[in-house]
């Protein structure tokens, strides 16, 4: 599973930009880089796309993939997911995830964006905020977290190197003996499980394990199912 950073802040805060040099930093170490972007309004999408999405969404479909040459856009008709579950669905195999907005999520590790010319609002909740970044020197609004400028990216990334990443763990059992897998093969299991297991799982209960059992013995499987 990828290390999440929360980026918040008002509009014209600086967000965006902050990710953008974000990015160019992990992208020159290789890393695999995912960005989720949350929007208070209507996103405005291709005229074509969206006018053919309703089209087939009001015939029936609740998910639709508009392929084009070198990108394509998905329209889900669902209700709204989580940062929880969206990880897992669409970002599994990345190493990081930047997530722009999501003002009410504080379950993932925040940087909180501040600028000289915009209200800065009461912070009711200060968990697992990182650090603030500001558009020019001030005071932390909390005096235990510190305060960077864009200048300072370097601090800010040395934060995020050391968020430990939070890797499941997986193991196989054959016949009731373990079986000892290398990374890439418990990689491949564990995220196309969760993967799975969140596209069909409906109540709020963070997953802590899952179990799958697979029989090639009619006996076997009966067995299981009595017991």
């Amino acid at each position: 599973m990828p290390k999440v950073i929360l980026i918040q802040g008002s509009s014209g805060s600086g967000k965006t930009t902050l990710i953008e040099k974000l990015i160019q930093h992990y992208t020159v170490r290789h890393f695999s880089i995912g960005v989720i972007k949350s929007y208070a309004h209507e996103l405005k999408i291709d005229a074509d796309a969206s006018k053919d999405s309703s089209k087939f969404h009001e015939a029936g479909a609740q998910k639709i993939l508009m392929h084009q040459l070198d990108q394509h856009t998905l329209f889900s008709y669902q209700s709204p997911l989580s940062l929880n579950q969206i990880i897992p669905l669409h970002f599994s195999d990345f190493d990081l995830v930047f997530a722009e907005g999501f003002v009410n999520e504080s379950t993932f590790p925040r940087i909180m964006l501040m600028h000289e010319s915009l209200p800065l609002k009461a912070f009711t909740n200060i968990q697992n905020i990182l650090c603030f970044v500001a558009d020019k020197p001030c005071i932390a609004p909390v005096p235990s977290l510190p305060v960077f400028t864009l200048p300072q990216l370097d601090a800010v990334i040395e934060l995020i190197d050391q968020i430990p990443i939070e890797k499941p763990h997986c193991f196989l059992l054959i016949n009731g003996k373990k079986v000892p897998m290398n990374h890439f093969v418990e990689d491949i299991l564990t995220n196309t499980l969760l993967g799975l297991v969140h596209t069909i799982k409906h109540e709020d209960d963070e997953i802590q394990s899952v179990q799958l059992f697979i029989s090639t013995s009619p006996a076997a499987s009966s067995d299981n199912t009595n017991s």
